[in-house]
């Protein structure tokens, strides 16, 4: 991974920081062999890996290592994925804004979002972390937490159904609404459904909170059961949401070896 080059930016770090900097590559080592991610990839960008090492090396604590060596294993999965306004922002968060983000991640959608509507974020325990949310946007990882944006549902329409998936770090949602299909005096089909066009409120994630978000999912322990709780929780909350304002629909959640432990026919 370290080039000649490289290696001269050990000469400028102290014995502590070229040990904490030695750790980190250690730890991402042990992640790129658990995900078979290839560590012999290296990075190609030099002036990349100089500011990793010098920003890396400040910290000497092991969880620190861990989460460094997940965003050095993100570059090496994907070059050009972290850049380096996100490692200036993770080396000035303090250990309990790390933690605050990590706790949010079962509350992500699809890699962005946090459903701000207030019977979803009620119903499922989410309001406790609203003091966390206001703290976060200060780091610059979330934003629209005072004034949530509202976004229109994108959805798939196939043959007497239409749906929308909602996917979090552990599980996914699936709400599917059927219809009939009449055929008019002319031949043509008439779905007798409204399209699935719902709004909903939500809170995002940054550029950078992105970044850092899909680095640091696979720290995540996704069978750990309290985090599938909270995720399930929050998808069911979710699901009830639509479902008083489409009428019947089906739902299901299946977790990420496509297992469904959750359903709902109407």
């Amino acid at each position: 991974v370290l080039s000649t080059s490289i290696k001269s930016v050990f000469t400028t770090l102290s014995d502590n920081e070229i040990r904490n900097a030695i750790n980190t590559f250690q730890k991402a080592k042990k992640i790129c062999d658990k995900h078979n991610i290839n560590w012999e990839t290296g990075i190609e960008n030099n002036d990349w890996l100089r500011e990793f090492i010098r920003l890396s090396g400040k910290f000497s604590a092991d969880d620190a290592h861990n989460l460094w060596g997940h965003i050095l294993t993100q570059e090496i999965k994907e070059s050009g994925s972290i850049s380096f306004r996100a490692m200036n922002t993770i080396a000035n968060l303090t250990p309990k804004e790390c933690q605050d983000f990590i706790d949010l991640f079962p509350y992500i959608i699809d890699d962005r979002h946090i459903f701000a509507e207030r019977a979803i974020y009620t119903s499922c325990g989410l309001n406790q972390h609203f003091q966390t949310l206001f703290e976060l946007e200060d780091t610059g990882i979330i934003k629209h937490v005072s004034s949530p944006v509202t976004i229109s549902i994108q959805t798939t329409k196939t043959q007497g159904k239409e749906g929308v998936s909602f996917r979090t770090a552990s599980n996914t949602l699936t709400i599917v609404k059927h219809y009939e299909i009449k055929i008019n005096n002319k031949g043509s089909k008439i779905f007798d459904s409204p399209l699935f066009n719902q709004k909903i409120q939500t809170i995002d994630l940054t550029s950078v909170g992105r970044e850092i978000f899909i680095a640091l999912k696979s720290i995540i322990d996704y069978k750990d059961p309290q985090f599938i709780s909270y995720s399930s929780q929050y998808l069911k909350s979710i699901a009830e949401h639509f479902n008083k304002n489409m009428g019947k629909i089906d739902i299901e959640i299946i977790d990420r070896d496509n297992d469904s432990y959750y359903r709902q026919y109407k």
